[in-house]
């Protein structure tokens, strides 16, 4: 399919239609309305990822990661079909999780790539896929340390991660939207505790075991 022909919203929207390029091989906004149904997306974990209204790069809609109030993750999987041709997954993201309360991260078909950089406002990444099919991971933990008493809270911490206007760029074109970080990023620790390296391979089932144990 081509791509939507750029506009704007009406006045007092949250903001203008995302343009994507013309030769995007995937693109989604979630404008639509219906994620999680759609077949390159699947979620699960203790609270799965929802649709989100009020909280978007582009347009009126966003996912965003499960509520949690107690230790648990919530998991969101992109996942490209056999016959992908290879390219640069873009998209933008919002991840107001702040150590030691939550925290997130992705994974490429299993392999812990680090720590998504906090933020409160809308930061662009990109993730580059060979040919084939793929799994990209994003998983969100809510109090990974399992502590009993949190520190203070920082103002505009929104405990959730939001993901908006995701498109896919075939090999050698050249994208717009700049890299947030580089895979291999080393992993959060704390107090002898350390998430897996870039080298360990994970599946989604084992997130919770990621969790450090109470002592």
């Amino acid at each position: 399919s081509t791509p939507p022909t750029p506009s704007v919203d009406e006045p007092g929207s949250i903001a203008p239609t995302f343009a994507f390029p013309p030769n995007a091989i995937f693109f989604d906004s979630f404008e639509q309305g219906t994620f999680p149904d759609d077949e390159e997306w699947s979620t699960e974990g203790d609270a799965v990822w929802e649709l989100a209204t009020g909280t978007s790069k582009s347009g009126s809609h966003s996912i965003r990661s499960g509520s949690l109030v107690e230790n648990g993750f919530s998991n969101v999987t992109f996942t490209t079909s056999p016959d992908f041709v290879g390219g640069t997954m873009f998209l933008s993201i919002l991840a107001s999780v702040e150590l030691p309360v939550d925290d997130v991260f992705y994974l490429v078909d299993g392999v812990f790539m680090g720590p998504i950089p906090p933020s409160n406002d809308w930061v662009s990444m990109d993730i580059p896929l060979l040919p084939g099919e793929h799994s990209v991971d994003f998983a969100y933990l809510y109090n990974p340390f399992q502590l009993d008493q949190f520190p203070p809270d920082t103002p505009g911490h929104i405990k959730a991660v939001f993901i908006d206007d995701v498109f896919i760029l075939p090999d050698g074109d050249i994208g717009t939207m700049p890299p947030v970080m580089s895979p291999g990023t080393s992993p959060p620790t704390m107090e002898g505790t350390s998430m897996p390296t870039s080298a360990s391979t994970t599946s989604v089932s084992s997130v919770p075991n990621m969790l450090p144990s109470s002592t």
